[in-house]
């Protein structure tokens, strides 16, 4: 069996193309880590760290602090200590690097290594619908964004929502109205309303065939409850988001929800199958997305994906052309609004060092063995 001989990780920062807009905050560019795990047999495996602090609260400096601890551990043989709860981003990130070059030993693609050994069939022959994602802007922007991707094969919009909803209802219609009746659309509210607003914004908007709403309320006590209740009064579908939190109890937030919305570079890679097949045996809708991530991470949520059983929702894997550049090359490419996942080995990815050297914002940090 090869030893690990290297583990590193090292900064970057890659800039929006146009600032993105949700009701959460505008986000101008995407910060995080690579990390990177190399065996004496020439394997490699890569991960990303890129933490949503609005999301899950954690910063870069936590998350740079753990990779320091994690690289102390290969230095001194002394798991992290201190924590009260580990930054999930990182172990997101540690854990696909180890199971990237797991996957690349072992010659299978990464879909095909993670389902091993479960009830969970294979990666599907077939692609995976993408759904299109939407920032929120004024209505005629909105929609030539919506027929310009329309015309690339999407078939489904995610369209972020905010608060005002004049505002909502007049993105919708445009949406609607640019991608024509058989388009499904989704909302995804962040938790921009409390349960009164969520009724009376979604009743609004109900009539445009709203596929589902994303967190339609903040995560917290009692919003499980709250949002079994949106749905009833409402009758449009409700997805939970952010209420999938570290160490949630997934059984118990399937009976109040219609779907589910995966980010495996959250939740991680054993929890986002886990969360998924459970999801699939309750009969609910299982959303992998991306949380744009540089092609690391979406290649990863391209192959978590393909083990949705058929037919598959479409899912949120379009984020990257939101980014100035990427980090590696081999990211499976969008073609008519589906992505076929690469079947090399592992991720099937490569680190573009070249690329990495122009985001990079600090220097590689890293342990030798």
């Amino acid at each position: 069996m090869p030893k690990a001989r290297r583990v590193a990780w090292r900064p970057f920062r890659i800039p929006f193309r146009e600032e993105f807009r949700a009701s959460h905050g505008v986000m101008a560019a995407r910060e995080g880590f690579v990390v990177q795990v190399e065996d004496t047999e020439g394997n490699a495996g890569l991960g990303e760290a890129s933490p949503l602090t609005a999301f899950t609260g954690e910063t870069l400096d936590d998350t740079a602090r753990y990779l320091d601890a994690w690289l102390e551990q290969f230095r001194s043989g002394t798991p992290p200590t201190g924590w009260d709860a580990v930054p999930p981003s990182a172990a997101a990130a540690i854990e696909c690097a180890v199971l990237d070059i797991a996957a690349n030993r072992s010659g299978r693609m990464l879909a095909r290594y993670i389902s091993r050994g479960t009830e969970t069939p294979g990666p599907a022959r077939s692609p995976v619908p993408v759904n299109a994602v939407l920032p929120i802007g004024e209505p005629d922007a909105v929609a030539a964004a919506a027929k310009d991707l329309h015309g690339e094969g999407f078939r489904t919009f995610k369209l972020k929502a905010g608060p005002d909803l004049d505002a909502n209802l007049a993105a919708v219609r445009a949406v609607r109205d640019a991608a024509g009746p058989e388009a499904a659309i989704r909302l995804d509210a962040n938790g921009a309303w409390d349960e009164d607003e969520a009724v009376r914004q979604l009743t609004a908007l109900r009539d445009y065939g709203v596929e589902f709403v994303e967190q339609p309320i903040p995560p917290g006590d009692g919003a499980l409850a709250a949002m079994d209740r949106i749905r009833q009064a409402t009758g449009v579908p409700v997805a939970a988001d952010e209420s999938l939190a570290a160490g949630v109890d997934i059984e118990a937030v399937l009976p109040h929800v219609d779907a589910v919305v995966l980010k495996p570079a959250i939740h991680g890679v054993a929890a986002t199958h886990d969360f998924m097949r459970a999801a699939v045996r309750a009969g609910r809708k299982a959303v992998v997305t991306t949380t744009f991530d540089t092609g690391i991470g979406t290649a990863l949520a391209a192959h978590l994906a393909a083990l949705i059983p058929e037919p598959r929702p479409a899912c949120g894997l379009d984020t990257l052309r939101f980014l100035e550049g990427d980090i590696v090359t081999g990211v499976p490419e969008i073609a008519d609004g589906v992505v076929a996942v690469s079947n090399r080995p592992g991720l099937g990815v490569q680190l573009d060092e070249d690329a990495l050297e122009r985001y990079a914002t600090g220097p590689w940090r890293e342990v030798l063995l």
